[in-house]
């Protein structure tokens, strides 16, 4: 065993051990680099030490798989053609248009709905001619193996198959088609020109317009067949019809109703078609029962030039639809909705492998708000068919007289009001339309002839609602307001009485009733309708006094219902007789005129739903605002507008008066001298009514009859009022008031109605 030696040193502090020598080498600085250089040499370098390290070598080799993994995906993303098609080509945006709210019955029934259809949209994406040609045949093609037909806008000026000018221009239509600054913007024919296909003077000749668009304008190539210039040809000049609009960014449609295959495969290949777009295009659909609410409801059609004008700063664009009458108008802010933007790729040739882009902010379009009305289908439809049944019947009874079918009547209608809030039950007009007409006229031939009938009728003018938008004299159902007027007065009482000899003689003027009826009061003047009675109530209490009431209760006033152009009606009275007569030796008013007033002749004039809002002022002591619209709710269900908020109107009339004028109408009804006792005897709740017969005093032409009621009697809830144009007499329509409240009340034998709740509505 060696022996192990220890050698022990003694510790020194660091400067007493260093020599002089040691410390003066240590303040050389040239010393210092030098043995600085052959220590570095002597050590392993940093890489050397980083790459000997195992688990240095491990997370670097970690790194590059990650890397390549990322690398993979990034390429799938970038080059897949229908996975990730958003990553691709030249970004843009267009307007996503909103689906249009529904219009529902009280029961929530829809009437008015939307459906939505796959179409094809074209957006601007530079190609010259010769490609963007090549890719419309492409797709002319798949449309025509689909089935699909394509904007034909150019056939209704110029038969692309005969070369000849459509049938229905005439020559002014085709110099103003080509000198359009919008579209051709062509010049006129010098003088000293001839017809050419390929210069900028206007063609008569259909067959050299045709090669000026497929051959000049469009460069179409001429080897393709006929049927194949013809079909780019048609697309291309859908496209020109909106050429500002396409180059600066609007798609233009040119298709629509494809199938869902058709729009992946277009979607899947879309590098290959650039500049289309499959969308889906909301469409509005009239249910069948929509027909019978046809004035209520109103109708859309595209919008107008003028409309757009109006609304562009609220968010419409010239592809929108707009409502043209009844709500479709009227609640047009809340059916629209609002619209979104949603993105769309232009693809260039150099772009076909892919290019990523930021894609641009989409916003979703929010629908629009659901309506419901105040009115029961089931209710409306009895109406309807009730109206029909009506002229149908007095139409054959005058036939059996032998009267000249040119006196037949033609249209009626019927309004029925809850007088407690001012719910409009029922109203119905006829003749009237069916909305779905309007929506098909654009592409269904016989659609479109029954609009160009509803819009060109005058004489039985179908657009009308006659419960609001046309006014009659009222004649007899006038006189429960002037025995209002007259009671008021202080000049008049019920017990009153007049003697009745058949006629009375006004200044000269012999104006006669329809019986002798003796000497009556208030009570029986108003079930016999005695025409002698009123002339005398009317001369005694004046013109100025019927006329004030006329309007306390309403009469020559909008009522304020929620549907667009209500007519206002006429009081008679002196500044109306001014108004509407401009011949001066029409102007002055005479007593003649004060008693034709008293009767609801002269210049009276009112609308059905004036008439039952006025019936309801007596059966209630208040006047309500009416109203169709129930309620609107939001695409959550919740209802932001509910309508029969208006404050009622109280009338200014002692409660005696008004309940005198109440035993009147209802002595009509119920006494057995009355004129409508037969007709109510056996009905089982009380009404209260009143008959009249408008003399319209025109040559050809019937009376109007005219019938207005409340029930029931002692709690009353509804008023109705009823017309028809040259209907004889009142009698003819009483059956028909009686018999749809007898359909709302529920009575045996008529359509089930539920009951009405707290507010009326059922």
């Amino acid at each position: 065993m060696s022996e192990r030696k220890f050698v022990i040193k003694k510790l020194t502090p660091p400067e007493e051990e260093k020599t002089l020598e040691e410390r003066t080498w240590e303040s050389d600085p040239e010393r210092i680099r030098l043995v600085a250089e052959d220590t570095e040499k002597a050590q392993p370098s940093r890489w050397r030490r980083f790459l000997t390290n195992r688990i240095n070598i491990l997370t670097v080799f970690m790194l590059i798989i990650a890397l390549v993994f990322t690398g993979s995906l990034m390429s799938l993303r970038v080059d897949g053609t229908s996975d990730s098609p958003e990553t691709r080509g030249t970004p843009r945006q267009y307007a996503v248009r909103p689906r249009r709210g529904d219009i529902l019955d009280i029961n929530g029934a829809p009437l008015a709905t939307t459906t939505a259809e796959n179409r094809l949209l074209l957006a601007y994406a530079g190609l010259a001619d010769r490609e963007f040609n090549a890719m419309l045949l492409d797709l002319s093609r798949i449309l025509r193996r689909e089935g699909l037909s394509f904007s034909h806008s150019i056939d209704e000026w110029l038969n692309l198959e005969t070369k000849r000018w459509s049938a229905k221009l005439r020559e002014a239509d085709i110099t103003k088609f080509q000198l359009n600054e919008n579209l051709f913007n062509l010049q006129e024919l010098p003088a000293d020109k001839e017809q050419a296909y390929d210069n900028a003077y206007i063609k008569r000749d259909p067959a050299v317009f045709y090669r000026y668009l497929t051959e000049h304008l469009f460069k179409i190539d001429t080897a393709w067949s006929e049927e194949e210039r013809n079909d780019v040809l048609r697309l291309r000049f859908e496209i020109y019809q909106s050429n500002w609009m396409f180059i600066n960014g609007t798609p233009v449609e040119i298709a629509r109703g494809m199938s869902d295959e058709l729009v992946v495969q277009l979607e899947e290949q879309n590098y290959r078609y650039r500049g289309v777009i499959c969308d889906r295009q909301y469409k509005r659909v009239y249910l069948d029962d929509a027909a019978y609410f046809s004035h209520v409801i109103g109708y859309v059609n595209r919008i107008t030039a003028d409309e757009y004008a109006k609304l562009a700063d609220q968010d419409y664009t010239m592809d929108d639809v707009t409502g043209k009458a009844g709500i479709e108008l009227s609640m047009e802010r809340y059916l629209h909705g609002v619209g979104g933007y949603k993105n769309y790729r232009i693809y260039g040739a150099a772009e076909e492998s892919g290019a990523e882009f930021m894609a641009g902010q989409e916003l979703e379009p929010q629908r629009g708000y659901d309506v419901r009305l105040t009115l029961d289908t089931r209710l409306q439809r009895f109406a309807d068919q009730a109206l029909q049944d009506m002229i149908a019947a007095v139409r054959e009874r005058q036939h059996r007289q032998g009267t000249d079918s040119s006196m037949d009547p033609d249209a009626a209608a019927i309004v029925m009001l809850d007088v407690r809030d001012g719910a409009v039950i029922a109203m119905s007009s006829y003749p009237g339309y069916d909305p779905q007409n309007f929506i098909l006229a654009s592409e269904d031939k016989a659609a479109a002839e029954e609009v160009n009938k509803y819009l060109l009728d005058d004489v039985n003018r179908p657009m009308l609602n006659r419960t609001m938008q046309t006014m009659s004299p009222p004649g007899s159902t006038f006189k429960p307001f002037v025995s209002v007027s007259a009671l008021n007065s202080g000049l008049w009482y019920p017990y009153t009485k007049v003697y009745c000899g058949g006629t009375v003689n006004v200044e000269g003027q012999i104006f006669g009733c329809l019986g002798i009826h003796g000497s009556i009061d208030m009570f029986r003047a108003t079930v016999l309708s005695c025409n002698s009675y009123f002339y005398n109530v009317g001369l005694e209490i004046g013109i100025n006094r019927i006329s004030a009431t006329a309007y306390d209760f309403g009469f020559g006033l909008p009522t304020g219902i929620d549907l667009p152009y209500e007519t206002s009606g006429i009081v008679a009275n002196r500044d109306n007789k001014i108004k509407y007569n401009s011949d001066p030796r029409n102007q002055v008013w005479f007593a003649a005129d004060t008693a034709q007033s008293a009767i609801g002749q002269g210049l009276n004039a009112f609308t059905l739903l004036q008439l039952a809002r006025a019936t309801g002022g007596i059966a209630t002591g208040e006047l309500v605002t009416p109203y169709v619209v129930s309620e609107v709710r939001d695409e959550h269900g919740y209802a932001i507008y509910r309508g029969g908020t208006a404050d009622k109107q109280k009338l200014l009339y002692e409660d005696w008066i008004l309940r005198e004028v109440r035993r009147n109408m209802w002595g009509v009804i119920n006494d057995p001298k009355g004129w409508q006792y037969e007709d109510f005897k056996d009905f089982p709740w009380k009404v209260a009514g009143k008959t009249g017969t408008a003399q319209l005093g025109l040559p050809g032409r019937n009376n109007n009859a005219l019938f207005i009621c409340f029930a029931p009697f002692d709690n009353p809830q509804v008023a109705v009022a009823a017309l028809v144009e040259g209907g004889m007499s009142g009698g003819w329509i009483v059956t028909l008031a009686r018999d749809l409240m007898g359909a709302y009340f529920g009575q045996t034998g008529y359509p089930d109605v539920p009951p009405t709740n707290e507010t009326g509505i059922h």
